[in-house]
This record gives structure tokens, C-alpha cells and sequence, in this order.
């Protein structure tokens, strides 16, 4: 169920209290919340009022501390929410009662209903539900909401209370650029890679330019690369004047293809870029042998693998650099845009610091020619108190992979592939389906979400096409993208909504074999 609820406080005293002669349907309620393991939420406004009567009214029957150990043991049990301070002392509700006019405002802020008696709040108020009709609105709603392919919201309001308390000591410390904020999170991100330095950079795309102007790269070289991936990989390539250079992928990896790399080598050539796709790691051990033959830097693309690993080793830390993206979207993201460089040379760190300030050495004074691309205190904070859940997070989306893999049958369906001495942070779950334009429609109808990751391959993209070097020879890449689906993949996907995408793959692979 995708409902949050906030409890008035004349539903929680009638169950602390246990007054529930005249409304038994309380503790039906209460009931439901826990074998559904729903959440109770209560505004902090609240607090103040609750405490003292239920204090007033227990002290009448049992001694204090008995009081103050069941007042401690519910407030464990809860989850309180935050009340703005913008409060409009105009508005209707905030007229006829403020109590219920801030609970009402808190409610909002996280888009829950209100379970109430209260009269006057009923009539009141659009989001308030009458306790003695919580469960016709349960059956009138059980019909679940569209499963997305990934719920920001969700994802975020796990960490709301530490995203809250960060955001707000950003705010009052009155420094919002490249402060402590930014030097605890590029220590702690470089401890978490197994790197010896992270410079951080305003987006993800910027990383890869800088880590390539950083090694030395510059305009008319050539950097190996895959068309399989997001154009962001091309863009920040030719963003400082290099050449793209298209590899094909390894049909089982959907990364780079080593084997492929040699032929594309030329004079001008001077880097690999593997693009770790959808947080499976790519071959680098191959590719960092050829690049040793060759005389070639490596840039790792670990925008979507934050914590990918190959033999225990966190990808980004075998070539010379490697990039990591911060968008919202990836494993670990901001609420914002963000990036970083992760690298064990103290040179590269020195160049990497430089470019990412205008080039400068020393305060406006520009050594070389550089970026302004820097990380914000305001998405460094936030990335701090997300960085503490992201190997549980990881965890938990390899588990929904393993469900989701136990129901695709490998032929109608085929899933991610299992890479020996890899771990996989299953940034995207991506299958792939010769009839995938007809099971996209299947799962929209039975309320499932999905994507297409990516729906053109960069060299087929009308800004690319017919000018990129290596796109003629690009046989799994073409055959990869007119096949490939994402399914729901970040780690708030309930059990129940797990099941349900394993339900509807388990009904579309049986009705096609009926069909065949």
C-alpha cells in the first residue's frame, strides 16, 4: 500500500488511553498498521498536547515511572514528522483550530491522509479520513497504484529525518561552496571506493571531462568508449574537444567488449572509457592489460555502479580515475545534480582540484584552462547521510533481482547474467524480450511501470550518426536495443510489489507458451 497515515490525536489516546468502548474500530485499526507493518505518523506539533494528557490521565491509575516507561516505549513505535514553519494564519482550518491546521500542514508535506473523529477536522479538511470509515477507504483504494520503475519520493523519505537535519545545518551555517561538507564527503566517498582521494564536481558528465583532461587528453584524441550507454559518455568526451571512438559490447555483460578493442587502436587514440552499464562491472582486468600494452590512460564510467565490485576490489579504482554520477536517480543520489573523481595519484587528485575551479592554482589565478564545476554543501550533505545506507541499499536490490531472476525463464525472458568474480549493484534491472514492445504493453496493463535503457544507441542518435569512428562494426549493440526492458528496480519496492511484478512475468511467460 502506498498510503502514509497521520494519527489525530483523539485516535492515539483512545488506544493509549483505552478508551475504545465507543470506538472499537480503533484497535481494529491499529491491528491492520501492524500486520501490514504500516507506519504510524505523528506531527511534532503534537507532542506537546499528547504528552501532558496522557500523562494527566495515567498518573490517575499507575505510578509515574510506569508512565514515563509506556510514554517512551510509544514513542519508539512511531514516526514523527516535521511541522513547516510557513504557517498561514489566514487560512480557514488554521482560524477555526491551529492544533488541527499544523497536523493537517505536516500531513501535507509528506502526502498522508489523516485519520481522525474529530468532527470539525472531518468537515475541515480534504485529507482527513473518519476512523469509522478507515476500512471502506482501504477497500475502495486496495487497488494498487502503478508500480513505478523507480520512486524518488520513496527512496528520499526513508532518510527524511537525517536529509532534514542536514539540510537544515547547511542552511544555518551561512557557507554553501566547497565547505566541510564537501571535504567529509569526498573523504568519506574515497574510504567507501577504496580510493585514496575523491574530488568532487557538479555532475556526472563533468567528471568524465575532467578526469580526461586531468590525465592529459586534450583536443583531436581518441577515447574507445561503447554507443551503449547514455549519451552523457559522448557528450563529455567531445565536451573537451576529444574524438569518441565506438567498441561493440560483450553480448553477456552488455559492457565493453575487450576482444574489440585492439583493431580501433590508433595514433591518435590515448584512452579507454569502460562504462560499467546498469552497475555491472566490466572487464578490467582485460582492459587495463590493454591499456598497459598500448600506452593508454583508463577513465572508469561508474555513473551507475556506486560500489559495483570485481573480486572484492569497488570498480573506479583499477584505471587511472573513475567517474561517479549523483543524479537522483543512481544508487547514491542527490536531490540534485552532482558528480565525482575517484583516484589513488595525489598528481591527478592536484589536477583534478584545479580544473574543477577554473584552473586555478591559487585564488583568481587560472594556471590552465578549466571548468567551473563544483559540488554544492547543500547535495554534499545529503549525499553524506545517503552514503551510510548504500551498501544495505545495494543488498537490497540484489535481493529483488534474485526474485524477480527466479520467474524469467531465460528463453521468452532472458535476465542480467550472473559474471563470475562480479558484484552487481543492479542499478537498473534490465531483461531482454524479442517481443518486448509486447510485454511493455502486458505489464502497463497490469499496472507495472518500465523503462527503455536506452531506446536508440548513441551512434544511431541523429547528433551522432555517421561520424563516429567504429559505429559500422556494432553487432551486439544494435541487436541489444530493440530487445532490452527495465523493470522496477530501487530498494523501497515492497514484498507485495515484487510479488506482484513476479506474478505478471510468471502470467505473460505462460500465456506466450500457450501461444506458441
Amino acid at each position: 500500500m502506498d498510503y502514509k497515515f497521520v494519527w489525530d490525536n483523539s485516535i492515539i489516546l483512545d488506544l493509549l488511553l483505552l478508551r475504545l468502548k465507543k470506538n472499537p474500530e480503533i484497535l481494529d485499526i491499529y491491528i491492520f498498521f501492524k500486520k501490514n507493518n504500516l507506519k504510524i505518523y505523528i506531527s511534532s506539533s503534537q507532542i506537546h498536547n499528547l504528552k501532558y494528557i496522557f500523562f494527566r490521565e495515567r498518573k490517575k491509575i499507575i505510578p509515574l515511572d510506569k508512565v514515563k516507561e509506556e510514554w517512551f516505549e510509544f514513542c519508539n513505535s512511531v514516526e514523527f514528522i516535521k511541522t513547516p514553519s510557513y504557517v498561514n494564519f489566514n487560512d480557514k482550518l488554521a482560524e477555526i483550530d491551529m492544533e488541527d491546521y499544523l497536523i493537517d500542514l505536516s500531513a501535507r508535506l509528506i502526502g498522508a491522509k489523516i485519520i481522525t473523529r474529530n468532527e470539525e477536522f472531518l468537515l475541515n479538511s480534504n485529507i482527513t479520513i473518519n476512523s469509522k470509515g478507515f476500512f471502506d477507504f482501504i477497500e475502495k483504494n486496495k487497488h494498487d497504484r502503478i508500480i513505478q520503475v523507480i520512486d524518488l519520493k520513496k527512496i528520499n523519505f526513508k532518510n527524511h529525518k537525517g536529509l532534514e537535519k542536514a539540510i537544515d545545518k547547511t542552511i544555518s551555517s551561512g557557507w554553501y561552496i566547497l565547505g566541510e561538507e564537501v571535504k567529509k564527503f569526498e573523504k568519506e566517498f574515497a574510504e567507501y571506493s577504496g580510493a585514496r582521494y575523491c574530488v568532487t564536481v557538479a555532475n556526472g558528465t563533468d567528471a568524465i571531462s575532467i578526469a580526461l583532461k586531468s590525465v592529459g587528453i586534450k583536443t583531436g584524441d581518441e577515447v574507445i568508449t561503447v554507443s551503449h550507454s547514455a549519451v552523457a559518455t559522448a557528450v563529455a568526451i567531445e565536451q573537451i574537444g576529444a574524438v569518441p571512438v565506438f567498441a561493440d559490447i560483450d553480448k553477456k555483460t552488455r559492457c565493453i567488449d575487450p576482444e574489440k578493442i585492439p583493431s580501433l587502436i590508433s595514433e591518435k587514440t590515448k584512452a579507454i572509457l569502460p562504462v560499467h552499464i546498469y552497475g555491472q562491472p566490466a572487464p578490467m582486468e582485460e582492459i587495463c592489460l590493454i591499456a598497459e600494452k598500448y600506452n593508454l590512460k583508463v577513465i572508469e564510467d561508474c555513473a551507475q555502479a556506486h560500489g559495483a565490485e570485481i573480486k572484492g576490489q569497488k570498480v573506479g579504482t583499477f584505471g587511472d580515475a573513475g567517474t561517479f554520477s549523483f543524479y537522483p536517480t543512481k544508487n547514491l543520489g542527490a536531490l540534485g545534480d552532482g558528480g565525482a573523481v575517484v583516484t589513488d595519484s595525489s598528481g591527478l587528485r592536484d589536477n583534478l582540484l584545479s580544473l574543477r575551479q577554473y584552473g586555478w592554482k591559487e585564488r583568481y589565478i587560472s594556471s590552465v584552462a578549466g571548468m567551473n564545476s563544483r559540488l554544492d554543501e547543500l547535495q554534499a550533505s545529503i549525499l553524506r547521510v545517503k552514503l551510510t545506507s548504500l551498501s544495505e541499499d545495494n543488498e537490497q536490490r540484489r535481493r529483488i533481482a534474485d526474485r524477480y531472476c527466479q520467474v524469467i525463464d531465460g528463453e521468452k525472458i532472458i535476465g542480467p547474467g550472473k559474471i563470475k568474480d562480479t558484484l552487481h549493484v543492479m542499478h537498473l534491472f534490465v531483461i531482454e524480450c524479442d517481443k518486448r514492445d509486447e510485454l511493455q504493453r502486458f505489464l502497463k496493463e497490469e499496472g507495472i511501470g518500465t523503462a527503455i535503457h536506452y531506446p536508440m544507441a548513441i551512434h544511431q542518435q541523429p547528433a551522432y550518426k555517421g561520424r563516429i569512428r567504429g559505429s559500422n562494426e556494432l553487432y551486439w549493440t544494435e541487436n541489444l536495443y530493440k530487445r532490452i526492458l527495465s523493470l522496477p528496480m530501487y530498494p523501497e519496492l515492497s514484498d507485495n510489489e515484487v510479488e506482484r511484478v513476479c506474478s505478471a512475468l510468471e502470467k505473460w511467460i505462460n500465456d506466450l507458451s500457450h501461444r506458441i
